[in-house]
């Protein structure tokens, strides 16, 4: 019956068999998932071979925190700077605002000047 094609053949060297009561393939080493029991190819991954070390895992997430609060610190630091200028501009057109009101009397000032009696000795 190899000849007539009735049932399917075995995929060679995938480590895939066929199942004919299935309809599906499934690998036979283990199921392919890392955590029931066989672990298969998925070693042969650096990734998932990282994913099953507890201690590559903690110092990936301890990374990750220093580059997350490396980025906030940056953040803030901008933050702040761009909030000194705003002050030091702000103070600066302040400054400028009081020398020229110094400089130059009001209307109001110079009309209050005028009206002020003015004593007379005899």
């Amino acid at each position: 019956m190899s000849g007539s094609g009735s049932s399917p053949p075995n995929v060679q060297g995938l480590g895939i068999t066929s199942n004919p009561g299935s309809g599906r393939a499934t690998p036979s080493n283990g199921g392919g998932n890392p955590f029931s029991g066989g672990v298969g190819p998925a070693i042969h991954n650096p990734r998932v071979r990282g994913q099953l070390n507890p201690s590559m895992l903690h110092q990936q997430q301890m990374q990750r925190q220093q580059q997350q609060q490396y980025q906030q610190q940056q953040q803030q630091q901008q933050q702040q700077q761009q909030q000194q200028q705003q002050q030091h501009q702000q103070q600066h057109i302040q400054h400028q605002q009081l020398l020229q009101q110094a400089s130059e009397p009001t209307n109001a000032d110079a009309a209050s000047w005028s009206l002020q009696p003015k004593l007379v000795f005899i």
